[in-house]
């Protein structure tokens, strides 16, 4: 959830809402551990943070926007391989 991740999500639903495709955000982590990313420091309790809650707060925030169907998948281990897989469902 850095700064550019966060832009991505904003050009995706530009051009899934443009293109009327649906909207799939995917977060990859490398453990279940956590750290608060800058992006959410002042929106949220840090003791309480996960993954999960940055969607939600995301979804939150964009859900007004998003006109096409739309969810979030949450994925444990090496980037490469876990977009891989999830491209393949």
């Amino acid at each position: 959830f850095s700064t550019d991740s966060i832009n991505a999500i904003e050009m995706a639903i530009v051009i899934a809402n443009k293109s009327q495709a649906s909207l799939r955000w995917v977060y990859v982590g490398s453990d279940k551990k956590f750290d608060i990313p800058i992006y959410f420091k002042d929106l949220i309790d840090s003791s309480n943070f996960s993954a999960e809650k940055a969607f939600e707060i995301l979804t939150e925030k964009y859900r007004h926007e998003i006109n096409v169907p739309f969810d979030t998948k949450i994925r444990y281990g090496k980037v490469y391989k876990e977009i891989s897989n999830q491209a393949k469902i």
